[in-house]
């Protein structure tokens, strides 16, 4: 998971995490807010 803060962890940011099956190599991108 990579956070998007722009090296703040306080107020509004997303948060991008990539899920990649390793047998089949099917990818699914989630944003994520916090």
């Amino acid at each position: 998971m990579v956070a998007h803060d722009g090296g703040v962890a306080s107020g509004k940011h997303c948060y991008t995490l990539t899920m990649t099956d390793i047998a089949t190599g099917w990818t699914v991108n989630r944003q994520l807010t916090g």
